[in-house]
């Protein structure tokens, strides 16, 4: 049932990146099932956009699978983007039993891409001339929120700071329908889930997580977790990787 359940997971991951995460989606008004005027939300129509007039962000996703008998697997993508500067960097990293399946890495910075394939000893590099398009990276480093009417079935639960700026918080503890449906084969049965968003005043998903545990019929237990999350908007600094010498030597540039 493990390897099956993974393969779900999978296919969640397949569906986000090829597209169904947002930014670019139609900007509307939802209210929290509370009735809850606070509840209402305008989530930015174009997060491209908003974050060019930024000047830049820092932005990690994240998923992660934990059994008791295949251990933790999990997948992580990390985008940073300077637009004064026209630099960026995007990361990715494959992990499963602690041991690395995929370690890649692009920065961009003067009119040149920098990029490294696996890592110490084994890692290989390629440098190429390029221009500054940032948001052209392998996967989408984007939250699942589109726009105020997904958080229709949310309930506001006031406001806090998150990264220095004031945000509402919304919640859930019923899965959406896309993720329920990964237990509906009778094998797996979901017992708990929690859902979070955070948004602030400009219409930004600043943080997204949801959560949930499940047994199979064997009794093993599984949890499966993702965040998302947009930090240092408007002050992000994309240095040089400590592995740009590597590269340059390498490159023999």
């Amino acid at each position: 049932m493990q390897s099956q359940f993974v393969s779900t997971v999978s296919v969640v991951l397949f569906v986000m990146l090829a597209g169904c995460v947002g930014g670019n989606g139609t900007s509307e008004t939802g209210t929290g099932p509370d009735g809850n005027p606070d509840g209402d939300v305008t989530i930015v129509e174009n997060r491209t956009a908003a974050l060019l007039a930024a000047g830049g962000y820092t932005s990690v996703w994240e998923m992660t699978v934990t059994s008791e008998t295949d251990g933790v697997s999990a997948t992580s993508y990390t985008h940073a983007v300077d637009y004064e500067n026209e630099r960026s960097s995007f990361g990715m990293l494959v992990t499963s039993r602690d041991e690395v399946h995929t370690a890649y890495e692009n920065f961009y910075a003067d009119g040149t891409s920098y990029t490294r394939y696996g890592e110490g000893e084994e890692a290989t590099y390629q440098v190429a001339d390029g221009v500054f398009a940032p948001e052209n990276t392998l996967f989408s480093v984007e939250s699942f929120v589109t726009s105020g009417s997904d958080l229709a079935t949310f309930s506001a639960a006031g406001t806090e700071t998150y990264d220095g700026v004031t945000v509402t918080r919304y919640e859930r503890t019923d899965q959406p329908a896309w993720i329920a449906a990964q237990g509906t084969d009778g094998e797996f049965t979901w017992t708990s889930f929690k859902y979070v968003v955070l948004v602030d005043a400009d219409g930004l998903i600043r943080y997204e997580s949801w959560s949930g545990d499940g047994v199979d019929e064997a009794g093993v237990e599984t949890t499966m977790t993702f965040s998302y999350s947009l930090t240092d908007v408007g002050s992000t600094v994309v240095e040089e990787p400590g592995w740009f010498t590597a590269a340059d030597e390498q490159t023999n540039r």
